[in-house]
């Protein structure tokens, strides 16, 4: 079975629910940084570098832990800018069995 998990700016934490149903290798981790979020929704210049950030730095510990992670810049050539057109973007790559969110 593959899971496709998208975790957001704020869901940063390994006790996410999302990653208590799944396993690392069934698991693609979908982490994006998006136009939608940098542009539409208001924050300090400051928050969107901390946000990015922490998300990275996240990414990269669960990669290292061994985690598949897609993370998708925002400078990325193919960025589709929102959080729904990159979760559209990495089913039709991965083809998931399921999709597990965190609210």
């Amino acid at each position: 079975m593959t899971d496709l998990v998208p975790v957001f700016a704020d869901q940063l934490t390994r006790t996410l629910s999302a990653f208590q149903n799944t396993t690392k290798e069934d698991a693609f981790i979908l982490m994006m940084e998006v136009a939608e979020e940098a542009d539409q929704v208001w924050h300090h210049r400051k928050k969107l570098v901390f946000l990015f950030s922490a998300m990275r730095h996240f990414a990269r510990e669960l990669e290292a832990d061994g985690w598949n992670v897609r993370y998708v810049r925002l400078d990325d050539e193919g960025n589709a800018g929102t959080f729904g057109e990159e979760v559209r973007r990495a089913v039709k790559d991965i083809r998931p069995d399921r999709i597990l969110v965190t609210e």
